[in-house]
């Protein structure tokens, strides 16, 4: 393949689908182009992101290729060429494929602009999703199905597609599920729906209704003096505001930080959890520690490197910790990203 003006640039030759091309070609001027090819090829071409349909590219059949002279969009776009297309497939398709049906739980769930917020009193133990393209197959490539970011098996059968996951382990706080749909039209044409739930159990070995722990911390923020939002059952913000009436906040001051929690008895920690404020909030390092003796162990913890921006951070116990005395534990400098001094939290758990 090549150009014979200055002016004119390829910018990809890319596999569409079998049997065919796509040419991605901008120029400032007309344009000749000769690519390899044979005398009953179908070439067709458009404006890159118009909404128009395929015109055909006329072309000349010589010993060097296929050769066609090309005028520039007057828009400044990229010209779209389609070489060879499946002729069973609708290469003017611009509809994006369509989520048929959205369970939770079994019960039918309204998508609004692609998002899907699932109220905090349901309890998700299953998703089932099924779509439809009406012009194209889907492309099993890119079409995906992810709970966290975490790949999901899902079923193509054309231009049909189905997933379902089971919430088999209940984790707290925030989760997300997506849905890419991408059809094998020329364009790709690309429906995104988000689903986003949460798990609340106020269940738990802090529920100050107990009346089993005693917490204290290390030191607060002035204004951050208050440990009840530490064990109040409130797992987010209810607005924007991160104040100390709804969180709690150590000084900061470099040095580690801690929030520890003394039990009347000796309990079995199985899990735990931070909720922060916000993500920004959320520390990069924090321990999970059981008292044995005049000791301190690291029972659960971060990632060795600090973990990413989160709003809820899970301690899943490989084996269960049981002592009187817990505490979650952030070493100096072990705080958020631009405020590493600090332990800010919204709400702890223990399970």
């Amino acid at each position: 393949m090549k150009t014979m003006k200055k002016l004119a640039t390829v910018l990809a030759v890319l596999p569409l689908f079998v049997g065919a091309d796509v040419i991605r070609l901008y120029a400032t001027s007309q344009t000749t182009l000769t690519i390899p090819g044979e005398a009953g090829a179908t070439i067709v071409g458009k404006p890159a992101g118009a909404d128009c349909k395929w015109a055909p590219v006329p072309f000349k059949a010589t010993e060097k290729g296929l050769t066609m002279t090309l005028q520039p969009p007057a828009d400044g776009k990229e010209l779209l060429l389609l070489v060879n297309p499946e002729k069973d497939w609708n290469i003017n398709d611009r509809t994006a494929p369509a989520i048929k049906s959205l369970l939770v739980n079994g019960k039918p769930m309204k998508v609004e602009k692609n998002i899907v917020s699932v109220p905090d009193d349901v309890v998700v133990d299953s998703i089932a999703w099924s779509a439809e393209d009406e012009g194209n197959p889907l492309d099993a490539k890119q079409t995906v199905f992810l709970l966290d970011d975490a790949p999901l098996k899902l079923a193509i059968d054309g231009k049909k597609a189905e997933g379902k996951v089971t919430m088999e382990r209940k984790v707290m706080g925030g989760h997300t599920v997506k849905i890419r749909l991408v059809d094998s039209a020329p364009e790709a044409n690309t429906t995104d729906v988000t689903l986003h739930f949460r798990y609340a159990d106020k269940n738990t070995l802090l529920n100050p209704q107990n009346g089993l722990a005693k917490i204290t911390v290390d030191s607060c923020y002035d204004g951050y003096n208050s440990l009840a939002p530490l064990n109040d059952g409130v797992l987010k913000l209810p607005g924007s505001s991160a104040s100390g009436d709804v969180t709690w906040a150590s000084a900061e001051i470099p040095t580690e930080h801690w929030v520890r929690m003394d039990f009347k008895k000796d309990v079995t920690v199985k899990e735990a959890y931070i909720f922060w404020p916000r993500l920004e909030n959320s520390s990069k390092k924090v321990e999970l520690q059981v008292l044995q003796g005049d000791k301190w162990v690291k029972v659960a913890g971060t990632p060795e490197a600090g973990q990413k921006d989160t709003l809820t951070t899970a301690f899943p116990l490989k084996t269960p910790a049981k002592g009187r005395s817990f505490r979650f534990w952030q070493p100096k400098g072990g705080g958020p990203g631009g405020r590493a001094d600090i332990m800010w939290i919204c709400e702890i758990i223990l399970k």
